[in-house]
């Protein structure tokens, strides 16, 4: 009976026990001495290199990675060391021969109750994807602007409820009646009293409304 509360004790236990979480996260996840030298790397990192763990312990970044990878986050992790603060650093490597991708890394330093930084603990995230998505979106944004901007009809977008233009595009500014000045921020009842005297702000929300 007293065995499972002996095994929560037991410091081995529970180191194998934080190995088996680390090793379950997809993340890099690393522990570096004062020294800067690696003392854990969960196996998240054979995955990324296909290379074993034991090819990265008590070695320094530079002992272990190429200098075109290392030379992008180190800066980071020594600054975390030196000032014992939370660095953060995108990385995106060129490697001859490598698929393009995008790290975010984080260092937090561990520090005792003096301030000393005992350790750092680095998480590398894979946001490759998340980039590409923001990409392909900022393309087809560009895409449809340029299409806004040049074409023959006239385009406003006004924001409820009090109807801020948020853009007009030059032909718009050509339509009889649309005031020469900038446009961006105002307000139709600002722009056009007279129009918003006779009711035309309750015609706009009546077409947001029905969609017609």
């Amino acid at each position: 009976a007293e065995a499972p509360e002996a095994a929560e004790q037991d410091p081995a236990a529970e180191n194998r026990l934080l190995r088996r979480v680390f090793d379950a996260v997809p993340d890099v996840f690393v522990i570096y001495d004062p020294d800067r030298r690696i003392r854990f790397i969960n196996r998240a990192a054979e995955s990324l290199t296909g290379r074993p763990v034991s090819d990265f312990l008590g070695k320094r970044d530079e002992e272990a990675w190429p200098p075109e990878v290392c030379g992008l986050y180190l800066p980071a992790l020594e600054k975390a060391l030196e000032t014992g603060e939370l660095q953060q650093v995108e990385i995106s490597p060129e490697v001859p021969g490598a698929e393009p991708y995008v790290h975010a890394v984080t260092y937090v330093p561990v520090r005792d109750e003096t301030g000393r930084t005992l350790q750092v603990l680095g998480i590398t995230h894979d946001i490759t994807g998340l980039r590409r998505t923001e990409n392909a979106l900022r393309r087809e944004r560009d895409f449809l602007d340029g299409l806004v901007q040049n074409t023959s009809l006239g385009v406003a977008v006004v924001e409820p409820p009090n109807w801020r233009y948020l853009m007009v595009n030059p032909t718009y500014r050509t339509i009889p009646g649309v005031p020469g000045i900038t446009m961006k921020g105002r307000t139709f009842a600002d722009l056009f009293p007279d129009l918003a005297a006779k009711g035309a702000p309750a015609m706009l929300a009546k077409t947001l409304e029905s969609g017609k």
